[in-house]
Parts: structure tokens; C-alpha cells; sequence
């Protein structure tokens, strides 16, 4: 996804739709919005004081990320024990 823009609300709204995965860089926004896309907690100034639930998790999605996987991936901000690429999994809670 092009940075700070959000594609996974259409993943999510989509009833069919019981798992995506996400592959990329969820610091900074580089990937995709760090907030809507891969549920990272804003700063306070931006909630305002307000209580934050990712929302994934208000659409009622599970995140597990997939170690095992991001750790042989290569993306251009990474260097030497920084690593910023990851491959994560969103499913669906509660299927019927």
C-alpha cells in the first residue's frame, strides 16, 4: 500500500473475506498507515485523551505476526539489528 494510505477497512468490510496478510512496513507509515492499517497505538495528542482499540480489533480481526516468515524478508529501511519489513496475519474472530 502507498504510505499513509489504508486499504484493509475494504478488507475487513468484506464478509467473505476471513484472513489477510500483510506484507511490508508498518513503522512511520511506510506501508500503509501504522494506525488503521497494522493497529499501531498514535501518539496521545492524536486520540486527544480518548481510549485507543485498533481497528482491526472493532472489526473484530485477530493479528498474529508471522516471525518465522518476516525474518528472511529484505525491505530498503532495513539495516544491520534494525528490522522494519514484517508479514503479518489478520483473521477473522468468531467465524460462522
Amino acid at each position: 500500500m502507498p504510505s499513509r494510505v489504508d486499504f484493509t477497512e475494504n478488507f475487513r468490510d468484506t464478509k467473505s473475506v476471513d484472513e489477510y496478510i500483510l506484507i511490508g512496513e508498518a513503522d512511520g507509515g511506510v506501508s500503509g498507515d501504522p494506525y488503521s492499517t497494522w493497529g499501531e497505538e498514535p501518539p496521545y495528542e492524536y486520540l486527544e485523551g480518548k481510549p485507543w482499540v485498533a481497528p482491526y480489533i472493532v472489526d473484530g480481526f485477530e493479528r498474529a505476526d508471522l516471525d518465522d516468515i518476516s525474518q528472511y524478508q529484505i525491505c530498503r529501511s532495513d539495516w544491520e539489528n534494525h528490522k522494519h519489513s514484517q508479514t503479518v496475519s489478520f483473521r477473522r474472530k468468531n467465524r460462522e
